[in-house]
């Protein structure tokens, strides 16, 4: 401020001038301001010493003070905030700020220890792991500091730090390859397996598929047919971490019959299969990420080898479906026929022929029966025999040794005569049956006066045209 002195004279009056100083003092009476009232950062797991980034919606913070001096200054710190609790509808302090520091004069923030981001995941956001406190802002000013504070929302952005775990590491299935699997949302047989990088648990379980589940197919065209999805849920926000490709390891044998998608992770036959050849298919399943497995820096945490993937064994029982008729094998090439001495045989209503005693002319059957779908060691006895046709009881099988024919009585004269023979196995809805004709010759007793090589000689002559149709007729 300039102050002038004039004296009085008037024709020549004087004049001086001075400058006075005068100093406001400023006193504390502005608060500090945020440019924004909430702010959202972002830090990398497993980093200790992680700068928060992609702070927004500005990015770095910024408080502006009115007041000039020290009354400006301003210090920066952290405060928790309180969360809402749904559970109980109330709210609670978090614990937030321990995990977080800040630079006093810059506002810039960092991690204190290294972050997980699979610990306290937020299942309602989607978000991941967030961290929730307060950054104040207070000047210096005297005699009373003013603050004020924004909030700060921090969250961990995952990484793939955590490859993809067998809950089980042996699955065994049966596959009936006459049914086929239908797609439904709960498909039966799902290999599930989880990841460390998601929340939810997931459980195995073993099944036999419902009759609901299952429709006839012709074992002989299973190509395509589902056998099995293998899941994999894994909480990773983003889709490169999220991504997981299937394969298969194995024998040849085993792996050209079964493939998997690479993507989805869905098994199903590239081949028929027959339990006759091949009972059981033998498998390891594989699942690995697309990403590279990031190394974990967390302290008590072996170190990586940033091996990405994990296996289980797979075995699909293959369950025999009856697919196999009856066979009739010859038991010696030279013997296709059954002879019977006319002469020897008891005539109808006689003595011989009558009651549980009466006397039986048997012979075996020159041919044995087997069945494939039958284990080999039960193969000739899986089976059950009968006559279509008994010429009104003059023949019948043994009822205690089936594959030994009986002549009851004697016809009229000699004569030869052709028996169906069928052969069943089981007694269910899919039992499935042959067929094959039997020749039989009754000769008179003068052929047993020849001599014993003519006699071969004869019964050959004559059973030339007493034969066995082919076979499965």
């Amino acid at each position: 401020v300039t102050i002038r002195c004039t004296d009085n004279d008037s024709l020549k009056p004087l004049i001086r001038n001075a400058t006075l100083h005068v100093s406001i003092s400023d006193i504390n009476d502005e608060t500090p301001k945020f440019e924004h009232s909430v702010y959202q950062g972002h830090v990398r797991e497993n980093e200790s010493n992680s700068p928060v980034i992609h702070l927004t919606p500005s990015p770095a913070i910024r408080v502006v003070d009115a007041d000039t001096g020290r009354n400006a200054h301003i210090t920066f710190s952290l405060k928790e905030a309180s969360a809402v609790d749904g559970s109980k509808n109330s709210t609670r302090m978090t614990s937030d700020v321990g995990y977080f520091r800040i630079d006093p004069r810059s506002g810039r923030l960092w991690t204190v220890p290294a972050l997980d981001a699979e610990e306290q995941v937020d299942d309602s956001s989607g978000e991941g792991r967030k961290f929730v406190f307060y950054v104040v802002a207070t000047d210096d000013g005297v005699p009373e500091r003013r603050s004020s504070s924004a909030l700060m929302n921090i969250f961990v952005d995952d990484i793939n730090d955590n490859p993809p775990a067998f809950e089980h590491y042996h699955y065994n299935f049966e596959a009936n390859f006459r049914f086929i699997i239908t797609q439904t949302p709960k498909l039966p047989g799902e290999l599930r397996y989880n990841d460390r990088d998601h929340s939810e648990d997931y459980a195995f379980t073993s099944f036999h598929p419902s009759l609901e589940s299952v429709g006839n197919i012709e074992e002989n065209a299973p190509v395509g047919m589902a056998v099995g999805q293998v899941f994999v849920r894994d909480a990773d926000r983003t889709e490169a971490n999220r991504k997981v490709r299937f394969s298969l390891r194995g024998r040849p044998e085993d792996l050209f019959l079964v493939d998997i998608d690479r993507t989805t992770g869905q098994m199903s036959m590239r081949r028929p299969v027959d339990y006759e050849k091949q009972s059981s298919i033998s498998l390891t399943v594989v699942a690995e990420n697309d990403a590279p497995l990031v190394n974990p820096t967390i302290p008590g945490r072996p170190p990586s080898n940033s091996v990405y993937q994990t296996e289980a064994s797979v075995i699909i029982n293959v369950l025999n479906v009856n697919d196999n008729r009856p066979e009739f094998i010859p038991i010696a090439p030279h013997r296709k026929h059954i002879i019977f001495a006319w002469e020897q045989l008891p005539v109808a209503g006689s003595n011989q022929t009558a009651g549980k005693n009466q006397r039986r002319f048997c012979e075996p059957i020159p041919y044995k029966v087997i069945d494939k779908d039958c284990e080999p060691a039960s193969r000739e006895f899986c089976c059950t025999l009968e006559l279509e046709n008994t010429f009104d009881g003059m023949f019948g099988l043994l009822e205690e040794i089936p594959s030994v024919l009986c002549a009851l009585k004697r016809p009229s004269q000699p004569q030869s005569y052709k028996l169906l023979l069928k052969a069943r196995d089981g007694n269910g809805n899919d039992s499935l049956t042959s067929q094959k004709f039997a020749g039989l010759e009754d000769f008179e007793n003068d052929v047993k006066q020849i001599s014993g090589n003519q006699i071969h000689r004869e019964i050959a002559n004559k059973a030339q045209h007493v034969i066995f149709a082919g076979e499965n007729q």
